[in-house]
């Protein structure tokens, strides 16, 4: 019998955890994404688990073939789950009325969010509530020990939880789909109701002469501690998985898998408890009087995971995000203690609690009832107080004192032994606990492990500007300096570089706005979704021809912190009257929202990280194209930089099966932009397309990101739907039913990028465009095509950033002899920095050094003022000393400025004073290219 039920139950955990993670998914489609939609769908999912154990408690002991009802209850859980993953896509257009006009209204919008998915998670987390007091009376029946029982089948069911929660991610989804998976988890609920059928032939339960409530006293004193402190254990403990998570996700990318893994070794620590604790049970009757011990204990490891995770090896900084093992490594050490201990504490008060009332299904049902309404509540307290008020640190130090309260409030009688050794084992385990709080290492979160992640995207002298732990992420802002001024800011999300107000972020980031607003003819109403660090959302404000602005981000803290990027209100997009904000869901949002625009621009985390998938699939794509206005853009970006090309190639089939005229663009090194529209047609007016570059402002930007002229925007084309389909042709669409077709977790692979999408091919592409053809006039559309060869060069310095490359004197002499273009030259020469203002600044306040004068220099070259380069050239070069390197630079500012014989002179100089190699290239340069004669040996420029 014992094995039997065990391998029932753990089959029905499997199908439990399977079928929360679809549900889960699937209601991310229907309430978003957003950390208010995704708790109180668990808190609604927990809610229906304790309404299941409070009918157990109530009713249980009437049920006179418990195995009957537990195959049932399996059944109809199988049946309505299924029926649940069938439904939830086609939810939304019956809720979509509903929620549109509550979008305002945040509370209202959250407390109908919670009354519906109860409602539609009733009847199968009803039933699974039910099933856990129903096979402990079973088991307890058939060989009567009830802690054995209870430790037992909540193993079983937990271990069955634990393979359920990987095999979901791991497998199935992958494999079957989201329905495949729905249906392979209601045959093993069918399975488990199976086996439960064939056990309950040798067991029934005759049904008491007398209800039993009606003969017992009401609860006393005892049992009321018990349940108490089975409530405050499940809220501790869920609300310590919230923290755990987010600690972890410093050091691990919060991936589906990530997830799956941590919450592993969370079920595996509880189910390895109750089965030690059923084994314990067995041979020491009364060892559950070790309660107390245990939630002290708990109380200890809650500090001492933290404190000694500082020396972990897998926290290292090349160990973030890293592989398997360390996911692994890290989430044992940090949860598989406590959770040990979690699975102990549950089954010694369930056997206390029916030490004090002799009724399986009741002290099985009241205990879990209790635990279970603890877990619904610890959630929304870690996510919406603890994290947000506390932070990660004092939220353990807080939940550590809650264990102690545990411990309190479990009766002494019930768990007093009478044996000095219990009672100086307790007082040790106090006196410990109270030193472990008076020494805790409050700062270590701020000193070392923010520093610790900050320091993985550091570049050059870098500082913290500050950190926030808000509800759904934890916020790091870094700040890069240039000359000892504030150079760029990086801002950081959990484990992850989400944006930066850098020059490749900016570039792509704006290339979102300046593409359609070239294209479309005028863009009243446009909708961003993703704010980051306000990028896109500073190029929408800066147009002047854009009427309404809405923005949508799922985070209020990351728009909170606008306030470090823009410290002046005046310089922040979200003080411009035409912004309106919304703090949502982005694919909710497109769901309810009743308006229509002339372009959608979005720009989500990358579609690894759990749950943004969603933000890249056919439905999504649909859901923009239904959003946009006749002739309306999308423009949306394609990481290549974190793809594979398989996972890259799935996102644009399905982006393209949308938008027939679907087509790629360069944005910044691998960073691209696929742009499609609702049916826009012809030939663009060229004074319309050209509007951006007129406009003072606006120029100034597209000039300092390397679009200084229109054509050089046409220039980052890489191809059209043609190109693209066939290029994707071998990949199925990325869909929500089949989220895995994005792996996430392969490498990206650059040099396929390269050779496929590279220039010669791209501007043979551009040549053969229909797209383009259709859409430019033909004197437009050939002055892109010759810009390519430029664009080729703005590229590969852009690939070199920050450091830049050696200077190729060949395509500078190019650029600056055969065009007007000044952003190429500055990029050549290595000096990306005007986006920035930090040499204006300097040059204002009259600072002098070496750094700055060579940079003035290079916008004197910039700018073809060679007289003006030469002399900051000279000044860098008296300032450091007689540098040679500031030599060179100023021969070429001289032999441009048609100096021939001072340039010739210092050429010379250079030889006697013995400074300089034997690069034969430069030499070459400057008597082949730039006429200088002397006799000397090869000079190298360094």
């Amino acid at each position: 019998m014992h094995r039997i039920l065990g391998l029932t139950f753990f089959l029905s955990g499997v199908a439990s955890l399977v079928f929360e993670t679809l549900w889960f998914r699937m209601a991310g489609l229907t309430f978003g994404g957003g950390v208010w939609a995704t708790t109180l769908v668990l808190a609604s999912f927990m809610g229906g688990l304790a309404l299941g154990n409070a009918i157990a408690a109530r009713f249980g002991f009437r049920f006179r073939r418990p195995l009957v009802a537990f195959s049932l209850l399996e059944i109809m859980v199988g049946l309505t789950g299924f029926g649940l993953v069938i439904a939830f896509p086609h939810l939304p257009r019956f809720f979509a009325p509903v929620f549109g006009p509550l979008l305002g209204a945040p509370l209202t919008l959250n407390l109908l969010r919670f009354g519906i998915s109860f409602f539609l998670l009733l009847i199968p987390t009803t039933s699974m509530g039910l099933t856990l007091p129903l096979v402990v009376k079973a088991l307890n029946r058939s060989r009567p020990d009830f802690g054995k029982s209870l430790g037992h089948l909540y193993g079983w069911n937990t271990l069955g939880a634990m393979l359920g929660a990987v095999l979901g991610e791991e497998v199935l989804i992958g494999l079957l789909g989201i329905r495949g998976s729905a249906a392979a988890a209601t045959t093993l609920n069918c399975t488990a109701a199976l086996l439960a059928l064939i056990a309950s032939r040798r067991f029934v339960v005759e049904p008491p002469a007398e209800e039993p409530v009606l003969n017992r006293p009401p609860m006393g004193w005892v049992q009321w501690r018990i349940l108490a402190a089975a409530f405050l254990s499940g809220l501790v403990f869920l609300a310590l998985e919230v923290v755990w998570f987010r600690f972890l996700q410093l050091f691990v990318l919060s991936t589906t898998r990530s997830f799956a893994f941590m919450l592993l070794m969370v079920l595996l620590g509880i189910g390895a408890g109750a089965f030690l604790s059923s084994l314990l049970l067995r041979y020491y009757p009364s060892a559950y009087r070790l309660g107390r011990h245990l939630a002290l204990s708990a109380a200890l490891l809650v500090l001492w995971s933290y404190i000694l995770f500082e020396g972990m090896p897998g926290r290292e900084p090349g160990g973030l995000s890293g592989p398997l093992p360390q996911l692994i490594e890290l989430s044992a050490h940090l949860v598989l203690p406590v959770s040990l201990v979690s699975g102990f504490l549950f089954t010694f008060l369930g056997r206390a609690f029916f030490e004090t009332w002799k009724e399986e299904t009741r002290a099985v049902g009241l205990t879990t009832l209790a635990n279970t309404l603890g877990a619904t509540l610890g959630a929304p307290l870690g996510a919406f107080f603890l994290l947000p008020s506390l932070g990660i640190e004092r939220s353990l130090f807080a939940l550590a004192i809650a264990y102690a309260v545990v411990a309190v409030l479990m009766p002494s009688g019930a768990f007093h032994s009478g044996r000095r050794a219990f009672r100086v084992s307790l007082v040790a385990a106090g006196v410990l606990l109270l030193g472990s709080l008076a020494l805790y290492p409050f700062g270590l979160m701020k000193n070392h492990f923010v520093p610790l992640v900050a320091g993985r995207f550091a570049y050059g002298e870098t500082s913290i500007l500050g950190y926030r732990e808000g509800r759904s992420e934890t916020i790091i802002f870094t700040q890069e300096f240039m000359l000892g001024e504030p150079y760029a800011k990086r801002l950081l999300t959990n484990s992850y570089t989400m944006s930066g107000v850098d020059l490749p972020p900016l570039r792509y980031m704006k290339f979102f706005v300046y593409w359609p607003l070239a294209f479309h003819p005028k863009v009243e109403k446009a909708l961003l979704i993703s704010y980051g660090v306000g990028s896109t959302a500073k190029a929408l404000t800066d147009s002047q021809e854009i009427e309404q602005i809405d923005i949508v981000d799922i985070s209020r803290e990351i728009l909170e912190a606008d306030i470090v990027v823009y410290p002046g209100l005046a310089e922040s997009p979200l003080s411009d009257p035409r912004v309106t904000v919304y703090v949502e869901d982005g694919r909710f949002y497109l769901l309810t929202t009743e308006e229509s625009y002339d372009l959608i621009t979005a720009e989500p985390p990358p579609p690894a990280v759990s749950g943004v998938v969603n933000l890249y699939t056919l439905e999504y794509f649909q859901l923009l194209f239904d959003r946009l206005n006749e002739g309306g853009y999308a423009t949306y970006w394609l990481p290549l930089g974190s793809l594979s090309v398989g996972d890259a190639e799935a996102i644009v089939q399905s982006f393209c099966a949308v938008f027939g005229d679907c087509s790629l663009w360069r944005g910044a090194q691998l960073e691209m932009v696929l742009v499609g529209s609702r049916n826009a047609r012809g030939i663009l007016d060229r004074e319309k397309f050209e509007r951006q570059w007129r406009d003072v402002r606006v120029a100034r930007e597209l000039e300092i990101l390397g679009f200084e002229t229109p054509e050089l925007l046409l220039a980052t084309f890489v191809g059209d739907s043609a190109f693209l389909k066939r290029w994707a042709m071998d990949r199925p669409p990325l869909v929500d039913d089949f989220p895995q077709r994005l792996r996430g977790d392969t490498a990206p692979e650059p040099e396929v990028y390269l050779r496929e999408l590279g220039h010669p091919s791209s501007r043979a592409r551009y040549r053969a465009s229909r797209f383009l053809k259709h859409r430019l006039p033909p004197e437009l559309l050939e002055a892109g095509l010759a810009m390519y060869p430029y664009q080729e060069l703005i590229d590969e310095s852009l690939d070199a950033y920050p450091e830049g490359a050696p200077l190729d004197l060949n395509k500078f002499h190019r650029v600056l002899t055969e065009t007007g273009l000044r952003t190429p030259v500055l990029w050549l020469l290595g000096d990306f920095s005007e986006f920035s203002g930090v040499v204006q600044s300097l040059e204002k306040r009259h600072v002098q050094n070496k750094e700055l004068e060579l940079h003035l220099g290079f916008r004197g070259l910039a700018d073809r003022d060679y007289r003006f380069a030469a002399e900051r050239f000279e000044q860098a070069q008296r300032l450091a000393g007689g540098d040679a390197t500031s030599s060179y630079y100023r021969i070429l500012a001289l032999a441009y400025a048609g100096e021939q014989e001072e340039a010739e002179r210092l050429l010379a100089q250079l030889r006697l004073n013995g400074k300089g190699g034997h690069d034969r290239r430069f030499w070459d340069y400057c008597t082949r290219t730039l006429g200088l004669k002397i006799d000397a040996s090869p000079i190298s420029l360094q």
